[in-house]
Order: C-alpha cells, then sequence, then structure tokens
C-alpha cells in the first residue's frame, strides 16, 4: 500500500507542504517491546512533549528504542543511548504529524498514534491514519471531538500535556514601570494567534502611553511585517517589542513568564494549549480565550477569560481543514484595561490558584493513565490480547 507520506505529498498544495522531511532510517535495534517514532530534533513545543514522553516510557516499558524521524538526531542526550529501530517491536508509538507517517510504521502488530489539532475538522488524510492505528492518543477534549466528527473510529485517549518542575515562581512579583504584556506567537501562524486583533487592541487600550508596553516573541520576517502593517503599527514603535524567538532552554522560557505582568493569549484555537498553561504555574495572570483546547485547564478562577465574537473562521494551518472561533477585539480592550488597573487583584488570583495547578498538572499525573496502560499493553502476548484491552480501558 502506498505510504501516507507519499499519498500526502501528492495532495497537499506544493506551497503549503511542510518544510521539514520524514525519514525512518537509523541504528537497528532488535527483541525490543516498543518502538517510539518522535520528534527529538530541538526544544520546541511538539519535539519537548515527545521528550517528556520518553522519560516517561524508558521508566515503564524499559525495552524500549526511540527515533526521532524529523532530522534524524535526538538532541537530549539522556535520550539518545536509546536511538534506534526495531522493526519488529511489537507495539509502535508515533507522535507528531500523521501526513509524516511512513511505511515502517505499519510494520508493527499494534500501534499508537499521539497527535493534536486546532481546528474542529482533521484533513481525510489524518482520519485515514489514526483509524488503521489501534488507539489515538490527543491532549485535550476538544481534540478528541474534532476526531470523533471528523470520522475517527480508533478508541481515542485524552492524556493532557504537563509542567516540568521549572514552570513556577521566581520569587514575589512587584508592580515596575513599564507594565509589561507577554505574547509568544509562530511567525507563520500570527492569524491564529490572533496577532492583528491583539495589536489593534492593545493600541486601542493604551495609545501614547510610555508606561505600557507589549512584548511579543517571535521570529521577526515578512511575515510579522506584513501583520504590523495590517494593523497600522509601526515596525519601530517603542510601545510593541520584539524578542527574537529561539530555541531557547525551557528554564529560560519559564523565567520570562516569572518575571512579566500579564500573558496575553487571544489564540483562536489551541489543541492544547501551552502559553496560558505554563504561565497560570508561573504565578503570571492571564488573558485568554476558555475555548478550543483550553477550556480543559482554563476557568474563571484562574484566568481572566476572553470572549469569542460568535463568528468563525477557516483554519490557517494547511493540515487543519475546519473552522475556529474569532475572539471578540472589543473584550479584549476591555480586559487588557482591566489587567492593567487591576494588576495586584489578578495577581493575587493567580497565586491563589497556582500551587494546586502545578501538583494537578506535573507531567508524572499527566501520564500516570497512558503509562499504565503501555506497561500493560508490552507484557501481553499478541495484538488481540492488546485490541482487548485498549477497548475495555479506553471509553
Amino acid at each position: 500500500m502506498k505510504s501516507l507520506r507519499a499519498r500526502a505529498s501528492s495532495s497537499i498544495d506544493p506551497s503549503k507542504k511542510r518544510r521539514a522531511t520524514a525519514h525512518y532510517q537509523g541504528l537497528p535495534r532488535s527483541g525490543l517491546r516498543l518502538q517510539f517514532y518522535g520528534m527529538f530534533h530541538d526544544r520546541s513545543s511538539i519535539p519537548n512533549v515527545c521528550r517528556e514522553l520518553a522519560f516517561g516510557l524508558r521508566e515503564t516499558v524499559p525495552e524500549l528504542a526511540l527515533h526521532s524521524y524529523i532530522r534524524g538526531r535526538i538532541a537530549d542526550r539522556q535520550l539518545r543511548d536509546l536511538s534506534g529501530i526495531d522493526r519488529q517491536a511489537p507495539l509502535c508509538f508515533f507522535y507528531g504529524i500523521p501526513d509524516l507517517i511512513d511505511d515502517p510504521v505499519w510494520s508493527h502488530p499494534t500501534r499508537i498514534v499521539g497527535l493534536a489539532c486546532e481546528t474542529d475538522r482533521i484533513p481525510p488524510l489524518w482520519v485515514e491514519a489514526c483509524n488503521r492505528f489501534d488507539l489515538a492518543i490527543v491532549p485535550s477534549s476538544y481534540c478528541a471531538r474534532s476526531l470523533r466528527d471528523s470520522g475517527v473510529r480508533a478508541p481515542i485517549l485524552v492524556v493532557p500535556h504537563g509542567l516540568e518542575k521549572c514552570y513556577r515562581p521566581i520569587g514575589v512579583k512587584r508592580r515596575a514601570r513599564p507594565f509589561v504584556f507577554y505574547n509568544v506567537v509562530n511567525s507563520d501562524r500570527p492569524y491564529r494567534k490572533s496577532l492583528p486583533e491583539l495589536l489593534l487592541a492593545f493600541r486601542r487600550a493604551f495609545a501614547g502611553r510610555d508606561d505600557v508596553v507589549l512584548r511579543l516573541r517571535t521570529e521577526p520576517g515578512f511575515t510579522i511585517r506584513r501583520v504590523f502593517g495590517e494593523a497600522g503599527v509601526a515596525r519601530d514603535d517603542p510601545q510593541i517589542q520584539i524578542l527574537e524567538r529561539s530555541d531557547l532552554p525551557t528554564e529560560e522560557f519559564a523565567a520570562y513568564y516569572s518575571e512579566v505582568h500579564c500573558t496575553v493569549h487571544p489564540s483562536r484555537s489551541e489543541g492544547f494549549g501551552l502559553i496560558p498553561f505554563q504561565s497560570i504555574a508561573c504565578e503570571t495572570p492571564v488573558i485568554a480565550p476558555a475555548t478550543t483546547g483550553m477550556a480543559d485547564y482554563l476557568d474563571a478562577d484562574n484566568a481572566m477569560l476572553l470572549r469569542a465574537s460568535g463568528a468563525t473562521v477557516k483554519g490557517d494551518v494547511y493540515y487543519n481543514c475546519g473552522s475556529q472561533p474569532v475572539i471578540d477585539e472589543d473584550h479584549l480592550v476591555e480586559l487588557l484595561c482591566h489587567a492593567e488597573a487591576e494588576w495586584e487583584h489578578e495577581y493575587a488570583r493567580v497565586r491563589a490558584v497556582a500551587p494546586a495547578f502545578r501538583k494537578r498538572y506535573t507531567w508524572t499525573a499527566a501520564l500516570r493513565e497512558f503509562l499504565s496502560l503501555m506497561k500493560d499493553l508490552a507484557e501481553l502476548p499478541d495484538a488481540p490480547a492488546r485490541r482487548e484491552l485498549i477497548a475495555a480501558r479506553v471509553a
């Protein structure tokens, strides 16, 4: 059967193909119970999830091999001794973008896929891939609904993302000049992250003030310049500062969340939403919509909840073929003004709930059910027995 990756490359608009390429050539291994194909090439969002999953699986299923199908090298030195491919391993776990799956993944008798989506539908190619797996894991109930509504029949298990220990406050914050709003946005996804609306709302709320700034961590380039132009904001506006995004260590990202006054994340849609999630853990007030994947953990106790406008737009990333809710820009203006004026109150609110939030969402807690299932699956003798166990454990 023609590989999904090969079929994807013929059906996707060439101008929108992922720049990353997948490969499945690696150090041969044998006699193992579990093969994990993941993204281990750097410390960005999906690779960091793969890293934490790998650490958990290493303690749970010691007969484990890891293969990084992007760029081919495992960035974390602590995991490199597990590098390799056992094509006969009975149990396979693939995590990432389904259109990068290639033939070796299908050689394993029992297969589990991990993925996330950012719209209410996934492409037919993804549906087909998921239905060839024995189990799909997703990080939020929103993703589970999107898969089901798109036609995925495989069992689905929600496995939320977790928090590394560094996501905690660094001392007690003080209000200082300037007051700093913070946002993180990939330069290729500014519209899904509602960057134009954020720029316009910020200017409406604080035009002419030199004591309030918006700091954007992003990759300055053509797309970001275009968005600034569309919003009528000068690239050198002193109120809106760009911090160049790079592959910073997790500890540095966490430290920055702890330093700023408020994280504003008006994203239309998230598979899970790590930015507000990590900000709350660092005891930084958050403005974000409790919609899509963020609805699983955001509530009126831990965030300033941003309303959706009632409108929807088509997803702006090629592998998301459904729709996304549009945020209410007028309400965003109100919340920005409120966060700055009532910061002491909002800071006290998030400090009150953050300790329990951190405890609930450690990686150990987040992965407990998944790792227990993987341990039991690895000990079973054949694929039918593993399918029966999955059916019994996963609603």
